[in-house]
């Protein structure tokens, strides 16, 4: 084979369309969908943050006056950003394919199944960076972009608040089960106006304080027994979600944290996400832009969650090569809640 016909064979291959998803790994917060996605066509993403007005109670007017109430808008403040980017590279040599020739695996054969490899690595390498970035936005606050105009974002001192906190008494005498009713009432006066998006509270935690819920003598009665408060709360345990233990309690989701180092929690600790219905008035976002690595894939515009090309030299070496760009945006930190064992 030469290079020419390596070049015609394996020059510009689109690596995302010819390569199914990959769903080995925990990517738990991408399963949950509690960022909306957004995407800019520029390397800045100007994302519209809208403030819901709250209902007002109108004053009586004098019937023939000109005296009025007037309305409070809801309002939306355009937020600019640079996207941070991310490329990776791998390459198809002799040696990686030479060894896979057989009597049923010609040379062809083998330099494609090295090809797809490399594809499939480079797709689970995204959906590992994507979830350690939505992860560090939303545990620690921040997003680490040393290579933007911005450099290191942190969201408590861009909108000046910070999660509000909750104390969980799991002592025998407690109501856990009226404590979660305090704490939903507590996150939706957080809410204000938008608690009309929001149908569902998170709590991802650590293993001492799901435990602690699980186990606990109520908790249980609840479930193991079915009485008439279990069928009020619609309690259910429902399938591990991407290898995590969860259990519903109403409308409040825990989800056992397991020690995985990606979300990082304090000891017998949690953080409240409220899941929001509406991606125009979610909190949470993931922003993606254009390719900027790739002057053929640049100019056809249109914004991708993912690029990978490959291109051939002129000894016929294969590169391929990997390019994202992720701006994870947390707009309310006041809106997640700090929940810990008393």
């Amino acid at each position: 084979m030469s290079v020419k016909d390596i070049k015609n064979t394996y020059e510009g291959l689109d690596l995302v369309a010819t390569i199914k998803d990959s769903k080995q790994g925990s990517y738990l917060l991408q399963d949950l969908n509690l960022f909306a996605k957004g995407s800019s066509s520029v390397p800045n993403a100007r994302v519209s943050d809208i403030t819901d007005a709250e209902d007002s109670k109108l004053e009586t007017v004098s019937r023939y006056g000109t005296d009025t109430n007037h309305q409070k808008a809801a309002t939306a403040v355009f937020r600019d950003a640079e996207i941070p980017v991310v490329h990776e590279t791998a390459f198809v040599r002799p040696h990686d394919w030479q060894g896979l020739i057989s009597p049923t695996t010609n040379q062809d054969m083998a330099i494609t199944e090295v090809i797809s490899k490399r594809a499939v690595q480079f797709e689970k390498d995204y959906r590992r960076t994507v979830e350690t970035s939505l992860a560090e936005a939303l545990f620690e606050r921040k997003v680490s972009a040393p290579h933007t105009d911005d450099g290191d974002t942190s969201f408590d001192q861009v909108f000046g608040t910070s999660p509000a906190s909750f104390t969980l008494d799991a002592s025998v005498d407690a109501s856990i089960y009226q404590q979660l009713a305090k704490l939903r009432r507590q996150v939706s006066q957080a809410l204000g106006a938008a608690r009309n998006y929001s149908d569902r509270l998170y709590v991802l935690c650590d293993s001492g304080l799901y435990d602690v819920i699980a186990t606990n003598k109520e908790i249980q009665a609840f479930i193991l027994h079915s009485v008439q408060q279990a069928q009020i709360s619609g309690v259910v345990i429902p399938n591990a979600l991407s290898g995590f233990n969860t259990m519903s309690l109403g409308p409040v989701t825990f989800v056992d944290l397991a020690g995985d180092p990606t979300y990082k929690v304090s000891e017998n600790s949690g953080l409240v996400v409220p899941r929001m219905t509406d991606s125009d008035y979610s909190f949470l976002r993931k922003i993606s832009g254009p390719c900027s690595r790739n002057q053929s894939l640049a100019v056809k515009g249109g914004v991708k969650d993912r690029y990978a090309w490959t291109s051939v030299d002129d000894d016929g070496m294969i590169k391929m090569q990997s390019e994202f760009s992720l701006l994870p945006l947390l707009l309310r930190p006041q809106w997640l809640t700090t929940i810990t064992l008393k």
